[in-house]
């Protein structure tokens, strides 16, 4: 009697006040439970019940809503190698039940591209290596013979992006090995895989982060050659690819790292080159030149590097330095400043620097943008130049400023 009761009283307590049975879902911030729509279990990843809704209003497609499920997933799996993990089961999941006769279609390419495109952008230190198996998967399915799982110029972009972000030595190389991968797919005639203006830019990062600066160069002028034929592709498959911003971002990216001597100088015919062919500046474009131009070793960098600054701050309000339509306002941020900064501190010029610090301090206020208030970095700067200065009152100055940066900190 004791269990029955007891029983019964728990049947009670599974029902709301009209007598239907409560939903065990959790409901705690819109989500059941587990995360981002998805109800989750010891032994599978359940679809979401408003993706397959839509994927059902779609034709009762299940790859649709497996494709759904696993963007919704890319979407929200930011930084988190768990949302990757949980995609690449439900792939996995998926792909079982087709083999299991269960699904009349096996997963697509659109489903290995996304979730590939959830382990690059994981965080996981070896998220390249998770995309790689993945690619070699499809590789190996397609080579079975099944034509949905190809892998196309998407699928290779991702696996790259993988390797930009992958702290791995190996980056450059197997980037540029899978370049010319889809650069001899696109020879024999198969454009499914062509590498565009993404893939060189790609793999430029790779070469950029990896230091290998020449090969960056090599590959730049490799777009650049393919840019200016005249011919959309040539007889061997290459099709045309552009420079873009991107493309010189990366690149001055890399000049304004090198602090060796003819770095200023690439950087500036870098930027002439960006004009010249119409290609629009942004606010990266000139961070890296004026970092580039202020590291340089030649008497007039810190001349050079605020001249492009006057040059930026004279012209607030209008297209910056072209004369393209689609041209980009562009202000000076605090980098720009910090790396002038630096340049007049590396010459022992005081006055100049502190002179920059000044004109940030009033920009703040004048132009209400707090970002531009000088921080540790930028004082840290003014330091340095206090320390190599010639002035008598170099040494008080620099009290006073460390002063400041303790009432400021505290």
């Amino acid at each position: 009697n004791n269990n029955n009761n007891n029983n019964n009283n728990n049947n009670r307590n599974d029902k709301s006040p009209n007598g239907k049975k409560k939903s065990r879902r959790n409901f705690k911030n819109g989500r059941t439970n587990g995360s981002y729509g998805h109800k989750k279990n010891n032994n599978s990843i359940g679809l979401s019940k408003s993706i397959r809704q839509r994927s059902i209003s779609k034709g009762r497609n299940p790859i649709i809503s497996l494709n759904m499920n696993l963007d919704s997933l890319a979407k929200s799996s930011a930084q988190s190698a768990g949302a990757a993990r949980r995609a690449e089961q439900l792939l996995f999941r998926v792909e079982k039940l087709y083999a299991d006769g269960y699904y009349a279609q096996p997963p697509d390419v659109v489903s290995y591209n996304v979730v590939i495109n959830c382990w690059s952008k994981s965080g996981d230190k070896k998220c390249a290596q998770h995309a790689e198996r993945l690619l070699q998967r499809m590789e190996e399915l397609y080579g079975n013979g099944n034509e949905a799982v190809k892998p196309n110029t998407i699928t290779y972009n991702s696996v790259l992006s993988a390797w930009a972000r992958s702290p791995s030595k190996d980056a450059s190389l197997r980037a540029l090995e899978l370049l010319h991968l889809m650069q001899a797919s696109s020879s024999s005639g198969d454009r499914d895989a062509a590498p565009n203006v993404r893939t060189y830019n790609l793999v430029i990062d790779v070469l950029v982060r990896c230091r290998d600066v020449a090969r960056a160069e090599g590959l730049f002028r490799d777009m650049i050659g393919r840019s200016d034929d005249d011919n959309d592709d040539d007889a061997a498959g290459a099709e045309r690819v552009t420079p873009n911003e991107y493309t010189y971002n990366a690149l001055l990216k890399a000049y304004a790292r090198d602090k060796t001597g003819g770095s200023a100088r690439k950087a500036k015919e870098l930027y002439d080159d960006m004009k010249r062919r119409d290609v629009v500046p942004d606010a990266y474009t000139y961070t890296n030149l004026v970092t580039a131009v202020a590291n340089g070793d030649s008497p007039g960098a810190a001349f050079d590097a605020v001249t492009i600054l006057q040059r930026l701050l004279r012209a607030p309000s209008s297209p910056a330095n072209t004369t393209t339509k689609r041209a980009k306002v562009v202000t000076p941020n605090k980098y720009i400043f910090t790396a002038v900064i630096n340049a007049f501190a590396r010459r022992g010029d005081a006055a100049a620097a502190r002179d920059i610090v000044s004109l940030m301090e009033r920009r703040s206020v004048t132009h209400a943008d707090p970002s531009l208030r000088p921080d540790c970095v930028c004082y840290t700067a003014l330091l340095n130049a206090y320390a190599r200065s010639p002035d008598k009152d170099g040494g008080e100055r620099a009290e006073a400023l460390l002063r400041l940066m303790s009432e400021e900190e505290g």
